[in-house]
């Protein structure tokens, strides 16, 4: 299936090639090298109760919001330590759910760090002025209909039309919107019809991608060929009733097998090496794909000479692949086995 009309945009994995000399300075002198992106979770409770969230398990155990103090940490970090380039906010909850969330906003901006901003749209109505200072916006609906999103989201359908007016009131402002699609089997049938409706509500881009298993459970997920072939016809017809300069469709299927289940590229996770998630306490996470997962959680934010130690070092070497969930930075971990540690693309030859 066709994912792009043009290979230059924002989904296309294959841009962390331009930090092969970067990372490939700190993997000749056996150091880790601060990472350039990293993920804030500013919240760890969600209105919502989507089974397959990669975070589903840890919103049940451990609730919180990160406060005003655990921001200027980590604003102090990025900008005197770590030498962050750019951030997303999203994550392990609701972002929205945090009044502080707009303050990290506006810290961010102030110190020139690039921001990507992820929600689910329910309580995208107040503040718009700080939201618009962002770089890109994604609002993750996943259907068409307010049925189908009782279903996929496991609560009220008043909420779609509550999302959807939020979506309509924030679009046409000047920062790139996203109506983000994650595809499972209760809702591949009205993705012509979601890609139709985020057009007619203002939105820039639309972005697909299959679901898959969260870490915590491997058995959740399938698709079989008649799916596969609905969407693939559904996305077709949409290409040509709806793409223009003005509306572009992602349907970014790179990362999975045929099946579009998840497929392994590489033999070890160097994705840890390169950049992390950090929750509402501070504490990293070294894999967003396992958010809640102890056993890759490296400390927290507060502890000084964290970020390259000792113990970063041996999680690295301590994570079996073969046991992972969907990658979603796969495409890091191909770039360094592939051009850092065997340069196979004579990468400093033109």
């Amino acid at each position: 299936m066709k994912e792009w009309h043009n290979k230059y945009n924002s989904f296309n994995s294959m841009k962390a090639l331009v930090h092969v000399p970067y990372w490939k300075k700190a993997y000749d002198t056996n150091t880790i090298a601060p990472p350039l992106f990293v993920s804030v979770d500013p919240s760890a409770i969600c209105q919502l109760n989507c089974k397959h969230c990669n975070a589903a398990e840890a919103l049940q155990t451990k609730q919180g919001m990160m406060s005003k103090e655990t921001v200027d940490q980590l604003i102090q970090v990025f900008k005197n330590q770590w030498f962050t380039a750019s951030i997303c906010i999203g994550g392990g909850g609701e972002p929205l759910t945090n009044d502080n969330t707009y303050y990290l906003i506006d810290q961010l901006k102030e110190n020139n760090i690039q921001i990507a901003f992820v929600t689910n749209g329910v309580k995208l109505n107040k503040n718009i002025e700080t939201i618009l200072k962002c770089d890109y916006l994604g609002i993750s609906v996943d259907c068409a209909t307010s049925k189908t999103f009782s279903v996929v989201k496991g609560v009220n359908e008043d909420i779609f039309n509550t999302v959807i007016r939020n979506i309509s009131n924030i679009t046409s402002k000047g920062l790139e919107i996203c109506y983000k699609y994650l595809l499972l089997p209760t809702n591949y049938n009205e993705i012509y019809d979601a890609i139709k409706l985020a057009k007619n509500i203002g939105c820039d881009l639309f972005h697909m991608r299959p679901g898959s298993d969260p870490w915590f459970d491997r058995n959740m997920i399938r698709f079989n060929e008649n799916i596969i072939k609905i969407v693939e016809e559904q996305i077709n017809r949409a290409r040509s009733d709806f793409e223009d300069d003005n509306f572009k469709i992602f349907s970014v299927v790179n990362k999975f097998s045929e099946n579009w289940s998840p497929k392994l590229t590489f033999n070890k996770c160097y994705t840890c090496l390169t950049t992390c998630y950090i929750s509402f306490d501070g504490t990293i996470g070294l894999c967003c794909d396992r958010r809640g997962d102890n056993s890759i959680e490296l400390g927290n934010i507060s502890e000084s000479n964290i970020w390259g130690s000792e113990k970063h070092k041996n999680i690295h070497n301590s994570i079996d692949v073969k046991q992972c969930p969907r990658c979603t930075f796969s495409s890091v971990n191909e770039i360094y086995e592939n051009v850092i540690i065997k340069d196979r693309m004579f990468y400093n030859f033109f």
